[in-house]
């Protein structure tokens, strides 16, 4: 890991992820998430890598990811990945 590099866990689910109780996720109270898909860290130090969104944005039928690292590259400018899915690990 490099320090406030930022993390993405990736973890697999469905529809009802988010508004089913039954299926909440705490990353914190798990040691290996059965859900977990990938585990993505900022390239370098500092990048405070993060999801600003998830969504089809190639038009393959498949989930995409849009990171941001606001602290990537000298200039302070920051960077964007498009982690094209399905993702697997």
């Amino acid at each position: 890991m490099r320090s406030n590099s930022g993390e993405v866990y990736v973890l697999a689910g469905g529809p009802g992820l988010l508004t089913d109780p039954a299926q909440l996720i705490d990353l914190g109270a798990m040691t290996a998430p059965s859900q977990l898909v990938a585990h993505i860290y900022g390239a370098l130090a500092g990048d405070n890598l993060a999801v600003l969104a998830a969504a089809d944005i190639t038009g393959d039928g498949n989930g995409d990811l849009i990171l941001g690292a606001p602290g990537a590259n000298t200039m302070a400018a920051g960077q964007i990945y498009i982690v094209a899915g399905p993702v697997s690990g």
